[in-house]
């Protein structure tokens, strides 16, 4: 069997090592949530048994929040981790154990097309785990996300082509208009050669294998996603906006979500995926005149 890919033989030694680390960086109050392995549950899941089989989580989140407690640490239990959006099904073992449910998705496809999962199975998939955790009192997380369906692996581009950076940015839309309570995107900066372009800056020459002179916003995912992320401002409340029209065969192709900040700022973020203009009009009801500023990543 191969140890990389293996749950700790001894669930209670794991725990103390996790705690005793949770606890050296008890001064980063940044430190939420913790979950305790990665994407649990497949074949190639790094919690696995002698047999190279996956097995249960639980008795380690047990462990782990038992210590915890101990210690009266900060740091709350986020679970499961899964890929690639499972389905909620009721009961989970862990639920007393955790204060946060979190996901991955990375198949997931606009509706209009084939391959991976529509992206109208992914809002339904969202929505039963918010539902669930909000139910406690608890939040819930998209932990990772990003666009493996157009192609991935090696160097390959497609994890920040176009159509992988609007199809996220359509993800983020439709699952924060469902309640998810936060969405970290896979991932911000690497090489460009670990299963694929997914960075958001370009840092390392992945021909060459070597560092670049300098860095620079990478095509695609610096624009698109780092477009979404400027404009929605910590601790802002989501607005419900109403969409009229925007369906091509019964198919809908716009989709909208609001932000209004702290501050009192509001933004509106809208996402067109049929590859064509529209023309329309904003309605605001209850607001005073305000000054608009629009940008667009096309």
């Amino acid at each position: 069997s191969d140890i990389i890919h293996s749950a700790p033989a001894d669930v209670d030694l794991f725990a103390s090592g996790l705690v005793e680390l949770l606890s050296h960086l008890s001064n980063y109050s940044c430190i939420k949530y913790v979950s305790i392995t990665n994407e649990p549950g497949q074949s190639f899941s790094w919690w696995q048994d002698q047999n190279g089989k996956p097995i249960s989580i639980t008795p380690a989140l047990r462990a782990v929040k038992s210590r915890l407690d101990s210690l009266n640490l900060k740091p709350k239990l986020s679970a499961p981790d899964e890929t690639d959006l499972p389905q909620l099904k009721i009961p989970l073992d862990y639920d007393s154990l955790v204060d946060a449910y979190d996901l991955h998705s990375y198949f997931s496809q606009f509706d209009y097309a084939s391959g991976g999962y529509s992206l109208k199975y992914a809002e339904s998939v969202l929505t039963n785990w918010t539902t669930h955790a909000h139910s406690q009192n608890k939040s819930f997380f998209v932990t990772e996300f990003g666009s493996m369906i157009f192609g991935w692996g090696g160097s390959s581009p497609e994890p920040s082509s176009f159509n992988s950076s609007l199809k996220d940015s359509e993800l983020v839309v439709r699952g924060i208009n469902v309640g998810v309570d936060g969405f970290s995107k896979w991932n911000f900066i690497n090489r460009g050669n670990l299963d694929g372009q997914w960075q958001l800056l370009s840092t390392w020459n992945p021909e060459t294998n070597q560092l670049l002179n300098d860095f620079s916003p990478h095509p695609n995912e610096y624009f698109a996603l780092g477009l979404l992320t400027r404009f929605t401002a910590k601790d802002s409340r989501i607005f419900k906006v109403e969409i009229s029209g925007g369906s091509i065969s019964r198919t809908q192709r716009i989709f909208a979500t609001g932000f209004l900040s702290p501050k009192g700022q509001i933004t509106l973020v809208v996402v067109n995926d049929a590859f064509e203009d529209w023309s329309g009009v904003f309605l605001w009801s209850d607001l005073p005149n305000l000054v608009l500023y629009g940008y667009r990543f096309d």
